[in-house]
């Protein structure tokens, strides 16, 4: 009974190095720049007060005195808006976090880790904080929450019974 005690824990403080390992292998994949450093003093969730919203990107990176945020999307080939958007909350978390401004971003796509720089316009900081002052309405019930699914995953959504988006119902 010890002896399987032992092999288990054996087995189990392996497999949790391997899996720390991968994780810092995720975030550092495709990267140049000091993302430890970085991260350390940044010290878990990214909030923002303004905003009413938090989230902590897959990496963050020094890159010529500059905090940079990175988001790894490993099963996507091509830049979605919606993975463009995540990136945006991140730069507004780190600007209000850091008080520095944000120039950029990276995503990091698909299997081949391919960068692709997502600069800070002041038109997607704008729309960064319409969409939270939306969600913030949503969250006290000023507004009403309107579903915009892709219409092919409604098929195989588990609530699309109690659902009103008029695409399940054709």
């Amino acid at each position: 009974m010890i002896t399987g005690f032992l092999i288990f824990s054996t087995v189990f403080v392996t497999l949790s190095i391997i899996f720390e390992h991968f994780l810092e292998k995720k975030k550092l994949a495709g990267l140049h720049g000091s993302v430890k450093d970085v991260k350390e003093g940044l010290k878990g969730e990214l909030v923002s007060h303004k905003l009413r919203v938090y989230g902590t990107p897959d990496g963050v990176i020094n890159e010529g005195g500059k905090v940079i945020p990175v988001e790894r999307k490993s099963l996507s080939k091509k830049a979605r808006s919606r993975h463009i958007f995540q990136l945006a909350v991140y730069m507004a978390l780190l600007e209000e976090s850091t008080g520095k401004p944000v120039p950029y971003g990276y995503l990091i796509l698909g299997k081949d880790k391919r960068q692709k720089k997502v600069f800070n316009s002041d038109d997607l900081r704008n729309k960064v904080r319409l969409k939270a002052l939306e969600l913030v309405n949503i969250l006290e019930g000023l507004n009403k929450v309107v579903p915009d699914p892709y219409p092919a995953k409604c098929k195989s959504c588990s609530v699309k019974d109690f659902c009103d988006f008029k695409v399940i119902k054709t």
